[in-house]
C-alpha cells in the first residue's frame, strides 16, 4: 500500500471522525440536559407536594393581636356586629382570667346599646378563683391579675340581672381552681382569639400579651386551625365542667 493511499485513508477517516465527533458530543451533551431537565422536574414535584402540604397544614391568614383591649374593640366587636346584622344567633365562650377588660366592654358595647336588641346571645366564661391553694401564689402582688378585680368582676357579672332592656340573652360565670395557661375567645365556633399566660418573677402575667385570631374557612380550614380550635374548646369544657357557678342570667 503505497504511502498516498494511506495518507487518503487517514484524510478520509479523520474527517469521518470529524464528521462524527460533534453529532455524538452534542447528543451526549442533549441527553445532559435532559436528564438535567427531568431531575428538575422531580425536584420541582417534591417541591410543589411540600407546599401543598404546608397549605393545608398552615392557614394563610393567621393574624397577630396587640392585647385583650386589642381583640375586643377592634375584632370581636364588628365581628358580633356582622352577625347581628345578618340576624345570626351568637355564641361566646370564654376562658378568661380576671375579666379586668371583659366585663366593661360587655356592658358598654353589648348590653346597653340597641344593637344587639334583637340578637339571641349565650356566653359562657371562666374566671380565676384567687383563693385556689393551686392560684393564690401567683395571682397579686407583681401579677396583672387580682382579686380585687375578680371580686369586681362576678359583681358586674351578678348585676347584669337587674338590666330592663335584656331578652334573647344568657350569661354563665364560672369560676375554675387551676392554674390558667391560656385563655381567649372562640365567637360562633367560626373565629378564635387564643392568648397566652406568662409568669414573671412567679406571678401570672396574662391578656397584655400578643393573641393569635384563627378563622375557620370552608376554603382554607386547615389542620393548625382545627388544631388550636380543638386545643381551645377540649381544654374550656374539661375547666367548665370541674368548676363552681358564680353568676348566671337567662332572659
Amino acid at each position: 500500500m503505497t504511502d498516498t493511499v494511506i495518507s487518503g485513508i487517514f484524510a478520509i477517516s479523520g474527517a469521518t471522525i470529524g464528521a462524527i465527533l460533534p453529532i455524538i458530543l452534542n447528543k451526549k451533551e442533549k441527553l445532559k440536559k435532559e436528564e438535567q431537565i427531568d431531575k428538575l422536574k422531580k425536584e420541582n414535584q417534591i417541591i410543589e407536594k411540600k407546599l401543598e402540604i404546608s397549605q393545608k397544614v398552615l392557614p394563610k391568614d393567621i393574624e397577630i393581636i396587640e392585647d385583650v383591649d386589642d381583640v375586643l374593640q377592634n375584632r370581636v366587636l364588628p365581628i358580633l356586629r356582622d352577625f347581628a346584622i345578618k340576624k345570626q344567633p351568637i355564641s361566646i365562650i370564654n376562658f378568661g382570667l380576671d375579666l379586668y377588660s371583659v366585663m366593661p366592654w360587655l356592658k358598654n358595647k353589648i348590653l346597653h346599646p340597641a344593637e344587639f336588641d334583637a340578637t339571641l346571645i349565650e356566653i359562657k366564661s371562666l374566671i380565676i378563683n384567687p383563693d385556689s391553694e393551686f392560684i393564690k401564689n401567683i395571682v397579686n402582688g407583681n401579677s396583672n391579675i387580682s382579686s380585687e378585680v375578680i371580686a369586681s368582676s362576678i359583681k358586674a357579672a351578678q348585676s347584669i340581672e337587674q338590666l330592663t332592656d335584656l331578652y334573647k340573652f344568657t350569661f354563665e360565670l364560672r369560676q375554675y381552681d387551676l392554674p390558667p395557661i391560656y385563655h381567649g375567645f372562640i365567637l360562633n365556633d367560626e373565629h378564635l382569639f387564643l392568648g397566652f399566660t406568662e409568669l414573671e418573677n412567679g406571678k401570672v402575667i396574662g391578656g397584655i400579651k400578643p393573641y393569635i385570631h384563627l378563622k375557620k374557612d370552608k376554603d382554607n380550614y386547615s389542620d393548625f386551625t382545627t388544631h388550636y380550635f380543638t386545643f381551645f374548646k377540649d381544654w374550656f369544657y374539661y375547666y367548665w365542667t370541674i368548676s363552681k357557678q358564680v353568676a348566671y342570667v337567662k332572659r
